[in-house]
């Protein structure tokens, strides 16, 4: 089954192959993350051995191809989702493949850290949210935040370059004005007025694009612990973390179903 699943690159192809599996009695979650940790294996997201970027191009489609497969079953792999997503982002950004990190935010949905979060609120409201879950979404966050300032830049810089400004039109002298007569003098003063009153609407766009691009920054380098840097963990907190995480799926798993072939 996975190694059919595997080929498929199709979404729609890929939900419907989905529910017939659920239909016939697979676990399609468990389905989904097998296949994601197959692809994981299989496509490295390593250099090749010259210190070359070959292979690592490709693993990195592939991988961006395999983390969808997370998505298809809602809240039952969201915690995967945003765990292999950080993971990687991580990798992204190691070997500086930035546009291939740029396409995994496009997918991955806005929301994706606070969803984890309520998911797991609404399913354990008497167990305090995991600190490896909260780190999940912090790192998550600081990668969107990094990519939010990058694109506000862009936008800044666009808005700088070129010929957008508007022009005002060229001062006529004395003699060519007084040439004019009263509906020409009237044109001249409008087209004067229109254009000083586009180049102020420019003049306050591009510094609202630098008002935005400055705050996302701030935002950045005034993290608590700094950009990427999570909470310290508590003494024994990473083991209690473990045990926790394994309780948790034991409960947030549904009953058990027949096994993969």
């Amino acid at each position: 089954m996975l190694n059919f699943l595997e080929g498929i690159t199709f979404e729609p192809e890929q939900n419907e192959i989905l529910d017939n599996a659920q239909n016939v009695g697979f676990d399609v979650p468990q389905l989904c993350t097998e296949l994601f940790q197959r692809f994981k294996q299989k496509y490295k997201l390593d250099v090749d051995k010259d210190g070359e970027q070959r292979n690592l191009v490709k693993s990195a489609n592939e991988m961006l191809r395999a983390w969808k497969w997370l998505t298809f079953c809602g809240t039952e792999t969201i915690w995967d989702a945003i765990i292999e997503a950080n993971y990687l982002l991580r990798k992204f950004f190691l070997y500086n493949r930035m546009d291939e990190a740029m396409e995994l935010i496009r997918m991955v949905p806005e929301t994706l850290s606070d969803d984890a979060i309520g998911c797991f609120q609404k399913k354990f409201q008497d167990m305090e949210i995991p600190v490896r879950l909260l780190d999940a979404k912090y790192e998550f966050e600081c990668y969107q935040f990094y990519f939010e300032a990058i694109n506000r830049y862009d936008e800044w810089q666009k808005q700088m370059e070129g010929d957008k400004a508007p022009e005002i039109p060229q001062k006529l002298s004395d003699e060519r004005w007084a040439r004019l007569d009263i509906r020409r003098r009237t044109e001249y003063e409008l087209s004067v007025r229109r254009a000083h009153d586009c180049l102020q609407k420019y003049y306050r766009l591009v510094e609202l694009y630098k008002k935005r691009v400055v705050e996302m920054l701030e935002h950045i380098l005034k993290a608590p612990n700094g950009w990427l840097v999570a909470s310290p963990l508590e003494i024994n907190d990473d083991a209690d973390s473990e045990l926790r995480i394994s309780e948790i799926s034991i409960r947030f798993t549904e009953p058990e179903k027949p096994a993969l072939p």
